[in-house]
Formats: structure tokens, C-alpha cells, sequence
């Protein structure tokens, strides 16, 4: 779910199936997928499969949202379907999941797969943008063959025949993924089980309790309590103690049950290096956190920095140590746009201000109030926030 959107998911798909109950006719159920979840038409993806006589076909929403993978599904002539899909997952500091009490377990490097029934008593498999696993997946991996080899399957199919949706994290060197290196061949953890016929995800510990009933695996408790900032400055140093590229820990999902809507939130965690490789795999720029991180780490060098061109090509260096080149030139506007924010030109200003106190009077932090009201009276048009920062490199820059 987007924290932009606080209608939960489950409404919106239980509302959905109402609309498609009889409906037949794919442009028809189209406009009513389209019209119950509140999304355009042109995010959901027809496909139609002919399996052994029978045809499977329908619509499955391909938009990175609260709704990410969800399928929309017919058999032969049979009333639509739906299955859910597991959404698309902000950074916890972005999302509803802040302030929020709830948990935090070890997210695996994997495949995310979501099993459910299927006609003549079948277990089926999907994939975000996949909507079955039993045809060609990446590197042409056969899903359903790794999931075999797990030894879970039958006590997939036996929770799925009781209404449930089983969201698991499929790992391991046969399905090499982009962070961690395993040395178990292949495995699941079920991250999260959802009731079939609400669409809701069930809360953590009747997760538990279904998933020990039956012998399947979950990921590891790290934490339980409320999400404030110093707990999650705390999970994500814990990320990084617990990374490592063999059987690491790729990052924490945190997750709030919510009474209210009666549905699940969640929030990811990652280490900070963790966090900047994935937007170097997907090719992105660089996101404003790193550039501001650079900054700081460039302005330790202010005793010797006399221009913003300095400090630019330094905050450059930075980043090209650990960034790949594309990614440093397609993030250049941006990156100007943070040093004109965190360092702007009327810094200079005010130390040529603080140089001309500078013999007379006391100017370190330890003197901050009389300082700062002499400043103030220059009007910079700052705000005292910037001429604070401006007053604090100043200091450190003359080592005061």
C-alpha cells in the first residue's frame, strides 16, 4: 500500500470482485478491474494461456504501487478471480510503517513467489510481472521445478486449499540473486500469508502459528516495539553489522498489522551501502541522501576549500569511488541542487562577516548566542538554520 493512498488494498480488491461477480467479456471486466481498484487501464497486462484445452487468461497489474502483481484471472468460462500481489515496498523512513508499533524480520535476497489455487485441484505459482511459474522465468530458471526442490510444496498446496495466499521468499545459489550469496542450494521462507477470500494479510503471529502447524519456514525475528527514528537508526546499523556477501542478511522488513484497516503495512530497511548498489543496479541516479553524505564527508576538508568549485569536485571524487560513472553524470543537476542547498554562495558572506569579529571577540560555538545575534543583524536572507551551519563550518574551518 502507498503511503499516499490510505484506502487499504484488501477493500479495494474485495470491492473489485464484487464488480467482476458474472461480468464476462474481457473488455468488460477490464473497465470494472480498472473502475473498482482506481487505477488506469493501460497498468494492468493481458495474457492468455492455453493449458491442456483449458484457457487461463485475464489481467495482471504491472504498476510499481500498493497493488504491484496483482492478478485478475479466468478459467475457461468460470467467474474472474483474484489474487493479490505483494506490493511494492517503500524505505521505512518514507512510509505509513513510521511511529507505528509492529516487527521486524531478516529479508532474504531472493524471488518473491505468491501460491494459490488453481483448477483441478493445482497448486499455480506467480511472479510480480509473471503470472504463472511454470513457463520460462529469468535466465530461464523454471520456478515451479526450484520451488520442488524446496520439499514445501505439498504443505503449500494443503494452506492454499484452506483460503490462504502463501507469499514466500524463494533463495538460494540455484536462483543467484543480486546481493547475497548463499551456500544452501535452494530454500524458502514464507514472508507473509494472506487470506484468500478477505485479500487482507494476516497479522505476524497467526502467521507464525500457521506456518509451525505445518513445518514451513519464516524469516528471523530481529525486533519487536515502535518505529521511531532512533529505533530505526538502530535496525538499520544493525543491516550493516549483519550484511556480509555469503549468507548475509540483505536488509529488515518492518511490518505493522493495522486494527484500523485491518491489513498490513510494511517498510524496508537496508544498510546504506546496500541501499546505494541497488539504485546502481537499476540504473538510477543518485539518490539526495548519498549526495548529501558526500557533502558532509567533502566538508571536512573545509581548511582547505576557498570555493564552491572545490567543493564540488571533491563531493565528484566521492561519489566516483563508489558510484559507476553513468550514474555520477546522469546525477549532476541533482547534485548541484544539493550543494546550492546544504552549502549556498552566501556562506562566503557570512565569513567574511565572522573574519571581521573575529580579533575582537570570542567567536567559537561555546559563544554561539552572542555570535548569532550579531549575524542576524547583517540580514544575509538566511535562515538561521543555514547561518548557523555557515557559522559552524566557519568554526571548524578555523579550528576553533
Amino acid at each position: 500500500m502507498s503511503s499516499n493512498d490510505m484506502t487499504s488494498a484488501s477493500e479495494v480488491l474485495r470491492i473489485t470482485q464484487e464488480l467482476l461477480e458474472g461480468l464476462k467479456g474481457k473488455e468488460a471486466q477490464l473497465s470494472a478491474i480498472a473502475r473498482g481498484t482506481g487505477q488506469p487501464e493501460e497498468d494492468f497486462k493481458y495474457f492468455t494461456y492455453n493449458m491442456s484445452g483449458h484457457t487461463y487468461r485475464g489481467y495482471l497489474h504491472t504498476s510499481r504501487n500498493f497493488l504491484y502483481g496483482s492478478l485478475f484471472w479466468q478459467w475457461d468460462n468460470d467467474d474472474m478471480k483474484i489474487v493479490r500481489g505483494y506490493p511494492k515496498i517503500n524505505y521505512a523512513e518514507s512510509g505509513y510503517v513510521r511511529g507505528k508499533e509492529g516487527i521486524a524480520e531478516k529479508k532474504v535476497d531472493g524471488t518473491c513467489m505468491v501460491n494459490f489455487a488453481f483448477p483441478r485441484d493445482k497448486l499455480m505459482g506467480k511472479l510480480r510481472q509473471t503470472p504463472r511459474w511454470d513457463i520460462g522465468g529469468w535466465m530461464d530458471r523454471d520456478w515451479r521445478e526450484l520451488m520442488a526442490k524446496t520439499g514445501h510444496v505439498p504443505k503449500i498446496k494443503k494452506l492454499v486449499n484452506d483460503d490462504y495466499f502463501i507469499v514466500s521468499e524463494l533463495y538460494g545459489y540455484l536462483n543467484e540473486c543480486e546481493f547475497v550469496h548463499y551456500s544452501k542450494d535452494i530454500d524458502i521462507v514464507v514472508t507473509d500469508i494472506m487470506d484468500a477470500r478477505t485479500f487482507s494479510f494476516l497479522p505476524y503471529d497467526k502467521k507464525v502459528d500457521i506456518c509451525s502447524d505445518v513445518g514451513l519456514p519464516i524469516p528471523e525475528l530481529q525486533w519487536r516495539g515502535v518505529l521511531e527514528p532512533k529505533n530505526l537508526k538502530w535496525l538499520e546499523h544493525e543491516c550493516s553489522e549483519k550484511y556480509s556477501e555469503l549468507d548475509g542478511w540483505e536488509g529488515m522488513m518492518f511490518k505493522h498489522w493495522s486494527p484500523l484497516y485491518q491489513d498490513q503495512f510494511i517498510g524496508k530497511i537496508k544498510a546504506d551501502f546496500v541501499r546505494a548498489r541497488a539504485i546502481q543496479i537499476a540504473g538510477g541516479a543518485i539518490p539526495k541522501t548519498v549526495i548529501d553524505k558526500a557533502i558532509r564527508k567533502s566538508l571536512d576538508s573545509i581548511t582547505t576549500i576557498e570555493t564552491v568549485g572545490e567543493l564540488h569536485s571533491l563531493v565528484l571524487q566521492e561519489l566516483y569511488e563508489d558510484w559507476e560513472p553513468r550514474c555520477v553524470e546522469i546525477s549532476l543537476n541533482r547534485i548541484e541542487q544539493r550543494l546550492a542547498l546544504k552549502f549556498p554562495l552566501k556562506v562566503f558572506e557570512v565569513w567574511k562577516e565572522l573574519d571581521k569579529l573575529k580579533p575582537n571577540h570570542d567567536i567559537s560555538l561555546t559563544n554561539k548566542a552572542f555570535v548569532m545575534k550579531e549575524l542576524a543583524g547583517f540580514h544575509f536572507g538566511m535562515s538561521a538554520g543555514s547561518l548557523f551551519n555557515a557559522y559552524s563550518l566557519y568554526v571548524h574551518k578555523e579550528g576553533l
